[in-house]
């Protein structure tokens, strides 16, 4: 549909690309079945649906955390399973940096299932450690916490203002995301409390999916509205990233109430 809207819109405004030459028969099917994270012969770019090559990244996580966690089932050693989720995630980091000769994981249409398995076993050996370390650290006082997350925060703040620099070595984000998730699950300091108090954040967290669904072509509109017909400047965008994310919420909070709660509660009536 968007494809078709793309062809007829380009009579009346720019469409810088009407016609996209990997939307092919191919790349059709591997969006449908949700293989467009993986390097296949002849497919040089996102193609159909460009945002679904990280819900593809996701399943094949899914997929290998299952399995290996069922094989794992009658082993109830902690200890074995996380050093096998250790292996795995070292494993996917080597077969990258052997393959793309970087440490950047910035991959999406060829290598963005390996991108999937670092950044979900990390998550996972994440969990593992808050399991680990909580006695430990959860005895520890809330001063330490406020300091502890105040660090984390301008740790993320400088890696975001180097983000160009350290595009080449983007594997530090996995470890910036580790402490990040680790420090903040514990919810003790000044800024845990801040935050779980301001209603917004908790709807943006309701609406969280459906934001990742729908953000893409939302941001898509905007930018022929505000640029292309309406000839705003790019530098504009500075301000009106505002309008943006807020017109994103309310779709999203549409799009949550009138169809993602549907499928909840067919879930629930399945079950």
């Amino acid at each position: 549909m968007i494809e078709l809207l793309k062809g007829s819109a380009a009579h009346f405004i720019t469409i810088y690309q009407p016609i996209n030459p990997d939307n092919t028969v191919f790349t059709f099917f591997t969006n449908l079945f949700l293989l467009n994270s993986i390097k296949w012969q002849g497919i040089n770019n996102v193609s159909w649906n460009s945002p679904s090559w990280s819900i593809s990244a996701e399943m094949c996580s899914y997929i290998l955390y299952a399995s290996v966690t069922l094989l794992l089932v009658r082993n109830r050693k902690n200890t074995l399973q996380t050093i096998i989720y250790a292996i795995i995630l070292l494993s996917s980091l080597l077969v990258l940096l052997v393959v793309t000769q970087t440490a950047s994981i910035v991959y999406t249409y060829n290598y963005g299932f390996l991108r999937g398995f670092i950044g979900f076993f990390t998550g996972v050996l994440c969990c593992k450690t808050y399991v680990y370390t909580y006695s430990f650290i959860s005895s520890r006082s809330n001063i330490f916490f406020s300091w502890a997350e105040t660090l984390v925060v301008l740790l993320v703040m400088i890696s975001i203002y180097f983000q160009k620099q350290w595009l080449q070595l983007s594997i530090i984000y996995e470890l910036i995301f580790f402490l990040t998730i680790l420090i903040f699950s514990h919810e003790r300091g000044f800024i845990s409390h801040y935050l779980v108090q301001q209603p917004v954040l908790r709807k943006i967290a309701l609406y969280s999916y459906s934001i990742y669904l729908t953000h893409g072509l939302i941001n898509t509109l905007f930018n022929i509205l505000f640029v292309r017909i309406l000839k705003f400047d790019s530098s504009d965008y500075s301000y009106l990233f505002i309008a943006n994310y807020i017109l994103v919420f309310f779709v999203s909070s549409w799009s949550y109430h009138t169809i993602e709660k549907r499928f909840y509660k067919r879930t629930s009536a399945i079950t």
